[in-house]
């Protein structure tokens, strides 16, 4: 099974994919590959429409998306939400980690885990 990763943080994205590929399954997520990812001066405009063509086009090529919620449901950029409707919207299974925070967190399509290792958990049974 093929999973993107929205997260806000690349970090613990990063150790959820190495977690996931010792398991046995494949990330698709480019943006994870990028060490520039949050640092440095903000990307130009040509660069923000790419990295948003591309990460659309992971999303398409996954099986089902995996969402890092926000463990304090700080304000954040909303890529991860927009990836997140993506994958709903092209009938793929989210798995949210952590509290709800929107209300497409109520789809039908979307499970909820508490941590990650639940999620595993539930994973390695399908």
């Amino acid at each position: 099974m093929n999973f993107y990763i929205a997260s806000k943080s690349q970090v613990v994205a990063r150790e959820w994919r190495s977690i996931l590929e010792a398991e046995g399954f494949k990330v698709i997520a480019g943006w994870l590959d990028d060490d520039n990812f949050g640092n440095g001066p903000p990307y130009e405009a040509s660069s923000r429409a790419m990295n948003a063509v591309l990460d659309e086009n992971d999303v398409r090529k996954a099986d089902a998306l995996i969402l890092r919620a926000s463990p304090d449901l700080e304000k954040t950029k909303g890529g991860r939400h927009v990836e997140t409707g993506m994958a709903i919207a092209l009938c793929k299974p989210v798995y949210v980690v952590g509290p709800r925070e929107n209300i497409f967190h109520w789809h039908p399509s979307v499970k909820m885990f508490d941590t990650f290792e639940k999620l595993m958990e539930y994973l390695k049974g399908l």
